[in-house]
């Protein structure tokens, strides 16, 4: 879909040794040079007919022992003036080499495993020395990605730059497993534009963002006189590393360089980063109609567009629209598609957003099991950044059930890498989530700081202009109890508009809890607790419904109505303690007995048997058991130690008589 020799590359460049990170062996060598990772191995193989290509030059090429249900391999190349068609020989089996075996197949290997050499091919005269990636294909499924170069001098991932030389092409069997590989030699000097790519690209996973997008507007720069929609498409992972160092005047700079790229007749995958830019420029300056309208377009031409990148990219446009069933789709459609085409770095990025739409509609579970499947493959392949992204989410999940030990432990886990490299971004979701847990645990004043202090880490103390927004109901909420009604009201008006200009029953429900909280009038605060319920009862919200009925029924102790604030209390607390949310239940509770009735003992935890009681730390426990999950797969979800899980277990065996993870699982099935 993007032309010339740039997009081959940025979906290699991206993850830079996607080639090694197919299995789990790879995939933990993925901080060594390329060397360790693409090594000849039986199966499969890939072969060259050329020592060293100059440009125009001729090549040939064969496959030899791939796995029987391959009838047509294409291979291909930007460095190719077309690609190369490989059928397998119809020979006898165990024919002597040179009477129709195919050169280098072994003998006797199965007919539907022999690929000729196919001649003739040329390189391109109008090619530049460099790094070309090439690609197998049979069926529509990939056989071979690239790597990085693999001369002993090379520096590690992260740090390579492009030189002419020999760069390594594994082939990849079926199964997705790597197979061999084979080798390309390009002459000539280094390609500048190129080296900018992927050292943006690589910095964009692994390094600070502000450098990535030095690199990758650098290359654009390059890039546009040669090929427009590698120019944009280039910007498009600039203007994501500014976003991710906070630095919105950079992506409002970028935006305008966009905008000037677009002509009529553009390609759908450049319109779709056209409108994307206008959109998100347009929500971050308050324009929200428009910024409707043009993100509504982006989302409509990634249905025309087979391309993982650009379903990304409308997942982004319909979370950002509040649509979560389609942020989910797109983000679904997005992982999908990387692991088919084999761009195994784009997974753990579509994850995110994944988690986000779970979140959005306040399915916790499903965002923190969707975050931990991206963290996994996000710190394998060596993307250190998006392990971050991933682990904001999660500790933005644990704040939003009111478990703020578990937030601050996560949040504490990045804190470090955040400051060095300038990532304003999770540094404010951090905060964000550090604020929620503030709130849950009654502590307003502390949630105002953390909320006013999330343009610490950013680029120029820049306020976070998507975090922000997404963060106004706990801001209201915290300004509100501080007595910092004109500085919420401002915020509120303009998260109000973004909601209305949006598809989420989620957002609205919020916009009405905090027009709630800032009334003065008794009567006008409880419609808008009614509308937000509602709402919120729409939407499937629980969770939030429950925070709803909580500030509902305060007012209404204050305003002397116990019994209506008793009903409310008593709903809001049951669905606190199906959440576990501990410390939401103790606010309840007190709430409750401040209106003089009796709080109701806890029930026994969800499939406990018998009525048994298990604490929320065994009970979660108990769920991730029940979910698959191992001993030392439940410490990282709940921050603690692997003997802390197996002493937990062992009291749960106990208290609930089985003798069997098996049996467990059953119980909380």
């Amino acid at each position: 879909m993007f032309g010339g020799a740039v997009r081959a590359l940025a979906a290699v460049s991206f993850v830079v040794l996607a080639a090694g990170a197919a299995d789990e062996a790879a995939a933990d060598a993925c901080t060594l040079p390329a060397t360790a990772v693409a090594s000849p191995s039986s199966g499969a193989r890939l072969e060259f007919d050329w020592d060293k290509v100059e440009a125009g030059a001729q090549v040939a090429v064969s496959i030899t022992g791939m796995p029987p249900g391959w009838d047509l391999v294409t291979v291909s190349s930007p460095a190719l003036k077309e690609p190369v068609e490989l059928t397998p020989v119809e020979s006898p089996r165990g024919s002597a080499e040179g009477a129709g075996h195919p050169p280098g197949a072994p003998l006797g290997a199965p007919e539907s495993s022999r690929f000729p050499r196919a001649k003739g091919e040329a390189v391109r005269d109008d090619i530049a020395p460099g790094v070309y990636p090439v690609r197998a294909v049979s069926g529509g499924r990939p056989v071979v990605t690239a790597g990085p170069p693999s001369s002993p001098d090379t520096p590690p991932c992260g740090t390579t730059s492009l030189r002419a030389g020999t760069y390594p092409l594994a082939v990849v069997s079926q199964h997705g497993q790597q197979t061999s590989s084979a080798q390309l030699k390009v002459a000539g000097d280094p390609v500048r534009h190129y080296q900018s790519w992927v050292r943006g690209s690589a910095c964009c996973a692994t390094g600070p963002p502000a450098e990535a997008c030095r690199e990758l507007s650098r290359a654009a720069g390059v890039l546009v006189d040669q090929c427009q929609e590698s120019a944009v498409r280039a910007l498009m992972l600039a203007a994501e590393a500014a976003c991710l160092a906070g630095d919105f005047a950079q992506y409002f700079a970028l935006a305008r360089r966009v905008a000037a790229l677009g002509h009529d007749g553009d390609a759908p995958a450049t319109r779709l980063v056209l409108d994307h830019f206008a959109g998100l420029t347009a929500t971050y300056e308050g324009r929200h109609r428009e910024a409707g309208r043009a993100l509504r377009r982006a989302m409509r031409l990634a249905e025309e567009v087979p391309d993982a990148y650009c379903a990304l990219w409308a997942g982004q446009a319909a979370y950002t629209l509040g649509d979560a069933a389609r942020a989910h789709a797109f983000a679904v459609a997005a992982a999908d598609r990387a692991r088919r085409e084999g761009a195994v770095s784009l997974v753990p990025a579509a994850l995110v957003y994944q988690a986000l739409a779970a979140l959005l509609t306040d399915r916790c579970a499903a965002a923190e099991e969707a975050a931990l499947d991206g963290l996994r493959p996000a710190r394998r392949t060596g993307q250190r950044n998006l392990a971050v992204d991933h682990l904001v989410v999660l500790a933005l999940v644990s704040a939003l059930q009111g478990d703020g030990e578990a937030a601050a432990a996560r949040v504490r886990t990045i804190t470090h890498q955040v400051s060095a490299r300038g990532q304003g971004r999770p540094a404010a979701f951090g905060r964000w989530a550090s604020a929620c847990a503030d709130l849950a645990d009654d502590r307003p004043a502390d949630a105002l700081i953390h909320l006013t202090g999330m343009t610490d880490a950013a680029v120029g103390n820049q306020p976070n202009l998507g975090i922000r927004q997404m963060a106004t109901p706990h801001f209201v909420e915290a300004a509100a109890r501080c007595d910092r009604r004109a500085k919420a009201a401002e915020a509120l008006r303009s998260y109000h508009a973004w909601a209305a200009n949006g598809t989420s029953a989620a957002r609205l429900a919020l916009a009405h809890r905090c027009r709630a909280l800032l009334e003065c009038d008794d009567a006008a605060a409880d419609e808008q607790f009614r509308q937000a319920a509602l709402l919120h009862q729409q939407d499937g919200a629980a969770l939030e419904l429950a925070k709803t009925e909580l500030f509902h029924a305060h007012r209404l102790r204050r305003a002397r109505k116990p019994r209506p604030a008793r009903e409310l209390l008593r709903e809001a607390l049951q669905i606190f303690q199906q959440f576990d949310a501990a410390s939401w239940a103790r606010r309840a509770t007190a709430e409750l007995r401040a209106t003089g009735a009796q709080a109701p003992a806890r029930p026994g935890s969800r499939g406990s048997g018998g009525g048994v009681e298990l604490t929320p730390q065994q009970t979660r426990i108990c769920e991730l058991v029940a979910r698959g999950a191992t001993n030392q797969e439940i410490a990282e979800v709940l921050m603690v130690s692997n003997r802390t899980v197996d002493y937990h277990l062992r009291n749960v065996f106990t208290r609930l008589g089985v003798r069997s993870r098996v049996e467990l699982a059953a119980h909380f099935r």
